[in-house]
């Protein structure tokens, strides 16, 4: 809601609805799935805005791995990791 008060034209659903994909694909990597859900659930028409928070926030968070089972499926990469 804050987005809303800083920029009145956004509406506060909208403001709302695009932060949850947006913090969900950031931890999940999962932005169509994501995208679709939260149309589901919020039963907005907001496909569109929610789509394209979520591509961005892909995008932005590419190279963040919040969840430690998200690592690489190179398995040299993961025997460095497993201290082989």
């Amino acid at each position: 809601m804050a987005i809303s008060l800083l920029i009145p034209t956004i509406p506060p659903t909208v403001g709302m609805i695009c932060l949850m994909a947006s913090v969900t694909v950031a931890f999940l990597k999962t932005p169509v799935s994501i995208a679709l859900i939260l149309a589901v659930i919020s039963d907005t028409d907001l496909i569109p805005v929610t789509t394209l928070a979520t591509i961005v926030s892909f995008l932005l968070t590419t190279r963040m791995y919040p969840i430690p089972a998200q690592r690489s499926r190179d398995p040299m990469t993961n025997a460095n990791l497993m201290g082989r």
